[in-house]
């Protein structure tokens, strides 16, 4: 596995100290694709709400921030030892929105921030939910993915007490 990570909003380091590290251990472990024949590669750009909103005005037509945003950008290449390399694309994610959204659903922002990773790497892998039967596979992958991190059922809304 091969894992770029950026971090362009210095607020994620203080929101999320280790996120970086952690990122790397988890997908590691818990990486949804084929594995066997190529090097999955892929980046994530820890990001702002800003940044976000700009990108989805402009390759989704969506003038509007959003939490994460995925473009697959599909390639395979040989690299330096001969392995063939399967770079899969970039996933964007904003901070303030994220840690609006976790606070606002009584989660915890690492809980909320590693579903919406694993959300936007099922998308990097051909996963979409554009249709009822898309969006079923595809939260059942997510809720599987991470009931294995002990992070519980991000689609069961908490009551506020």
């Amino acid at each position: 596995m091969k894992l770029h990570i950026q971090v362009i909003d210095k607020n994620w380091r203080r929101t999320l100290p280790s996120f970086g590290r952690y990122i790397r251990k988890i997908v590691a472990c818990h990486y949804p694709g084929p594995r066997d024949l190529v090097i999955p590669e892929f980046s994530v750009v820890l990001t702002d709400n800003k940044h976000l909103q700009t990108l989805n005005a402009q390759y989704r037509g969506y003038d509007k921030v959003t939490n994460v945003l995925s473009f697959p950008i599909p390639y395979l290449y040989q690299n330096a030892n001969g392995h063939t390399v399967s770079f899969l694309g970039d996933i964007f994610m904003g901070h303030d929105l994220i840690v609006a959204e976790a606070r606002a659903q009584q989660k915890t922002v690492l809980d909320h921030a590693t579903h919406l990773l694993f959300h936007g790497l099922l998308h990097l892998l051909g996963y979409d939910h554009q249709t009822t039967k898309e969006a079923e596979i595809m939260e059942r992958l997510e809720i599987d993915i991470l009931a294995s991190l002990n992070i519980k059922n991000p689609y069961i809304i908490q009551s506020k007490s």
